[in-house]
């Protein structure tokens, strides 16, 4: 009995623990975990100047409230995807020097 509820907890369809979303894809076509892909949305949608100031931190190991609950190669991969979206920005949004 009890290994049928573990069963049914881990394939849990809705919100919360074990609530599995759909695949998002990267620019280069990998899927993405979804907590990586909520992350990065969370982070794009505080704008391009935030980003760019957001990969500054998470570049020089600084911790983001938006990922603090991720493990350490889910921040990596945040930090890596966001640069990849930044790249088809280029100079556009770049604070001066």
């Amino acid at each position: 009995m009890e290994s049928k509820s573990k069963t049914i907890a881990s394939t849990r369809s809705g919100p919360g623990p074990g609530y599995n979303r759909a695949p998002v894809l990267n620019g280069a076509g990998e899927m993405l975990d979804s907590n990586v892909a909520c992350c990065v949305e969370t982070l794009c949608n505080k704008g391009c100047k935030a980003v760019r100031d957001d990969i500054a931190a998470l570049e020089s190991g600084q911790g983001l409230p938006e990922t603090r609950e991720l493990r350490a190669e889910e921040v990596r991969a945040v930090l890596a995807e966001l640069k990849s979206i930044m790249a088809v920005y280029g100079d556009v949004c770049r604070s001066p020097s």
